[in-house]
């Protein structure tokens, strides 16, 4: 009673014909962009309540940088993929533009309580500029990008607020600043972001993935990768720790720093691995839905 009529199918295939293949694809992705997208908001913005005295400034300023910045990536990449002079917007470049903002996200952590919002409004615009033609530099013109646009994305944050942070350095602050620090609310809160970031990372990892078996590759290598690098964490931190209890920031840093170090060889392992099923000739063939009877579901 509830499949589409014979007529509403017929004018869903008329429709389908008019598509390219990359429209075809992207009509698959919201799934996955809406994983990405949650970790961009929630797990980000809960990540950044470790210091005790900027909890509200964490999850607020990280909406107001999130949101700015999407748009602004949204301009700043469509830029380098014009169609006729017009900025076209699919599933695909909504996902690069929350890569985008991921890079602003990251770099925040490291100023965090030393900025005002108008300081990471300015950051975000001279960031998330530096970010695309990095990304065209790295992408498209040396071809030397990973599944995971770890170098692009991780690598770059990381580097980017770091030199921010250096340009802030005050050397009154040597010896650090009384707020600098965390409470049992702020760990269980920034907990609750590293949850979030650790569920949904294998969405991050394959969603700009070719679909296929590399995309099947970079979500299982990132699933495995992530289970086993709690288990080390917890299993590390319980012998250093005194008396064997748990350091809930060591747990928030080793949870998803050390998986990191693993993204940055998927691409090889990915290669590799096709390399020499290729010398062999070996077939893989998964069972799989016809063409159009994927399209038809993602538009019911």
């Amino acid at each position: 009673e509830n499949f589409p009529s014979d007529g509403v199918l017929k004018f869903r295939r008329a429709q389908l014909s008019c598509l390219t293949t990359a429209e075809l694809i992207s009509l698959l992705k919201p799934p996955v962009f809406q994983d990405v997208h949650v970790m961009i908001f929630i797990g980000f913005g809960f990540l950044m309540t470790f210091l005790k005295k900027y909890g509200f400034s964490s999850v607020g300023i990280n909406l107001l940088l999130a949101a700015f910045g999407l748009q602004w990536g949204l301009l700043m990449q469509g830029v380098w993929h014009m169609d006729h002079g017009k900025i076209k917007v699919d599933v695909f470049k909504m996902i690069n533009a929350d890569f985008s903002t991921a890079t602003v996200l990251i770099s925040f952590g490291a100023v965090l309580g030393k900025t005002s919002p108008v300081q990471l409004l300015i950051m975000t615009i001279l960031e998330i500029t530096i970010f695309s033609i990095n990304e065209h530099l790295v992408a498209n013109i040396l071809s030397a990008n990973d599944v995971g646009a770890s170098m692009i994305i991780h690598a770059f944050g990381a580097y980017f607020g770091l030199a921010v942070a250096r340009v802030l350095y005050r050397p009154g602050l040597r010896n650090g600043h009384e707020n600098d620090g965390s409470v049992y609310h702020s760990d269980l809160f920034a907990m609750i972001g590293t949850v979030f970031l650790w569920m949904f990372w294998p969405s991050f990892n394959s969603a700009i993935a070719e679909p296929g078996f590399v995309q099947l590759t970079a979500v299982i290598n990132t699933y495995l990768s992530l289970a086993a690098c709690v288990l080390s964490a917890y299993a590390i931190s319980s012998l250093v720790e005194h008396k064997g209890k748990l350091d809930m920031v060591r747990l928030q840093c080793c949870c998803l720093k050390k998986m990191l170090k693993i993204i940055f060889q998927t691409a090889k392992t990915v290669k590799l691995f096709l390399c020499i099923c290729h010398l062999h000739r070996y077939t893989f063939k998964t069972p799989h839905w016809p063409v159009e009877l994927q399209w038809e579901r993602a538009l019911t």
